[in-house]
């Protein structure tokens, strides 16, 4: 019992390292405007209705539609104005971690110049998803929480 729950753990452990190493990775470039006196806001709503993850120069606003039968999971990559870039070369991968301890990797395909997508094949447990895309010479990543509909 006690090396089960052990077993256990470590993907956990595993798990927590890769979000905070991620986190740390992933801060935003403030080069580019300025954010003297008040906190980062975008005052712009997410042009798809998704949730927008700053990532360096760019935005990653990922949209779940779990009841679409492909494209469950949409990347949009976004200019620092909001307004969705080419994906045109863009490649990428999504990782998802499950409660459970097990992952499972995909790679997101273009839909159009418009987005990035995948269909991960289990969309009724929670998990936390990493993105990661290349453009260029240059990866960008950020992770983000997926509810679910388990009970």
């Amino acid at each position: 019992m006690k090396k089960q729950k052990k077993t256990m753990r470590t993907p956990l452990m595993i798990l927590a390292l890769l979000l905070a190493f991620n986190f740390a990775s992933a801060q935003h470039d403030h080069s580019s405007h300025d954010h003297s006196g008040t906190p980062h806001e975008h005052k712009a709503e997410p042009p798809h209705g998704g949730t927008v993850k700053d990532v360096g120069k760019y935005h990653l606003e990922i949209l779940f539609e779990p009841s679409s039968p492909d494209e469950k999971l949409n990347v949009y990559v976004l200019k620092s104005n909001l307004k969705t870039a080419t994906v045109e070369g863009i490649t990428g991968t999504v990782q998802l971690h499950y409660k459970d301890g097990t992952h499972k990797d995909y790679a997101l395909q273009a839909s159009g110049n418009e987005k990035l997508f995948c269909t991960p094949a289990d969309m009724v447990q929670p998990f936390v998803c990493i993105i990661t895309i290349k453009i260029k010479d240059k990866t960008y990543s950020t992770n983000t929480e997926y509810k679910g509909f388990a009970k």
